[in-house]
């Protein structure tokens, strides 16, 4: 569960900060999630907002079968139950303007690829769907 716990802190960070060069400890440079993520983060730039907070709590992880990434490498598939609870959202004044909804557990399927010395995200899918 560690590896898992170290990228969400990381993704968290990344959004706290509103650095998207944070995510490349994260993400896997073609990885569909880094390209969200970097979009979520101009955007919350553009309109002057922030959040205190973006980590989920991880739950259950679980080691499946190797299998081939969606960039085509060999890789890992965790199934990953993790839970995220409500933060406030900040204008730039540090006022709360909104908080995020609570989301129970969910179950989703997350695909890594070796990195130097840990590891990084290549995709994650719905846990149905990751077969």
């Amino acid at each position: 569960m560690s590896v898992v716990t170290v990228l969400d802190r990381n993704r968290a960070l990344a959004l706290i900060y509103r650095d998207p060069a944070l995510l490349d400890a994260v993400y896997a440079p073609a990885s569909r999630g880094k390209a969200a993520d970097a979009v979520l983060i101009s955007r919350m730039r553009t309109h002057g907002l922030r959040v205190t907070g973006a980590d989920h709590t991880v739950v259950s992880a679980a080691l499946l079968k190797p299998g081939t990434t969606l960039g085509g490498s060999a890789g890992i598939r965790i199934d990953v139950g993790d839970l995220l609870q409500s933060y406030p959202v900040l204008d730039e004044t540090g006022a709360t303007v909104s908080r995020t909804k609570p989301r129970g557990v969910t179950h989703r399927v997350i695909e890594l690829v070796a990195h130097g010395s840990g590891y990084l995200i290549t995709d994650v899918l719905a846990a149905a769907s990751a077969g």
